[in-house]
């Protein structure tokens, strides 16, 4: 948000997904108490701010917080290029994971920008009830979209490709 304030005159567009979106909606809130105005605010893969919950397991320590990616994300662990980089994303996860526990949703102050939220078909930590959750964070519009894949892999959509420019196009940031 500091570096966001100390850019000149622009409408930011905010994407984060998963814990990114958290991220995004926190920094949309400081944007928001300094006198930013956001052009939106693109939740992918997060249930809305009321409805996060985060298994106290999942933040015990690395391991357990890779068995936690697996069944959030199958494959994705799978897929990195090395012993060494699994055990930096599973330490990072558990740290994210401590930290997002942390989270109190109910001190953020509400939003006034539109919001929009996505979710993949096959998001086992999303429902299109959790997603839709989103709405209850601003006062503008809100815009939910369901897409083929499942955590991550909503994200190599062409239709959730083709969706995000067309809302960076239509966002004015």
């Amino acid at each position: 948000a500091e570096q966001i304030v100390q850019r000149p005159a622009a409408r930011p567009l905010l994407v984060g997904h998963s814990y990114g979106a958290y991220v995004a909606y926190a920094t949309a809130a400081r944007l928001r108490e300094a006198g930013v105005e956001i052009a939106a605010l693109v939740a992918v893969g997060a249930a809305g701010p009321g409805r996060l919950r985060v298994p106290e397991q999942a933040t015990a320590g690395p391991a357990e917080a890779a068995a936690y990616l697996d069944r959030a994300d199958p494959g994705v662990l799978a897929g990195a290029p090395s012993d060494e980089w699994r055990t930096v994303v599973a330490e990072t996860t558990a740290q994210d994971l401590r930290l997002l526990r942390q989270f109190t949703p109910a001190t953020v102050p509400g939003l006034h920008c539109p919001v929009l939220a996505a979710r993949g078909t096959e998001d086992p930590l999303t429902t299109d009830d959790t997603i839709a959750a989103w709405r209850h964070t601003t006062t503008g519009s809100f815009t939910l979209r369901t897409f083929p894949g499942g955590h991550s892999g909503l994200l190599g959509s062409p239709d959730c490709a083709s969706w995000l420019q067309r809302v960076r196009e239509t966002a004015g940031a």
